[in-house]
């Protein structure tokens, strides 16, 4: 693992609590973010385990898709 994906992963680890987060954007953009790093995370490189771990945690808070 790179240390691009081991800073990554540790930004991402600590926003873990919901008194952390912020509704910032919409539900097209979530989808579009979610997208982007599954792209990235699928072209590996510094930086992709971190966007597939991103893109896990995103997606289990994105509603299903209508």
């Amino acid at each position: 693992m790179s240390g691009t994906d081991e800073r990554l992963l540790e930004m991402a680890d600590n926003v873990a609590a919901p008194d952390n987060r912020l509704a910032v954007l919409t539900l097209g953009e979530a989808r579009a973010t979610m997208e982007l790093l599954q792209t990235l995370g699928a072209a590996g490189g510094d930086g992709a385990a971190a966007a597939r771990h991103l893109a896990s945690k995103l997606a289990r808070r994105l509603p299903s898709e209508p």
